[in-house]
């Protein structure tokens, strides 16, 4: 979960393209997603990797250009058992 200042919270999926090819290739035997042939998430942002570090600046770089309410989704959870980070 994501919590802008003002109370304003976002979830948002991270991928890496290796993650969305490993995941294709193996909708293409389990005959899902017509068969590996698409692909989507909600709310997905893809990354090179996924540390906390590259995740962290992909979200302040995002929310910097006013770019999250199209990269993310709106919650109203507390999103309890997710990573949280703050945005100031």
């Amino acid at each position: 979960m994501i919590r802008f200042p003002g109370g304003e919270t976002r979830i948002a999926t991270f991928f890496t393209l290796a993650n969305v090819a490993s995941l294709v290739a193996s909708r293409s035997t389990t005959g899902e997603s017509l068969s590996g042939s698409c692909f989507w998430a909600r709310d997905m942002v893809i990354l090179k990797n996924l540390r906390i570090e590259p995740i962290e600046a992909a979200v302040v770089d995002i929310a910097r250009r006013d770019e999250h309410r199209w990269a993310s989704g709106c919650t109203g959870a507390d999103g309890v058992g997710n990573a949280q980070i703050e945005v100031s």
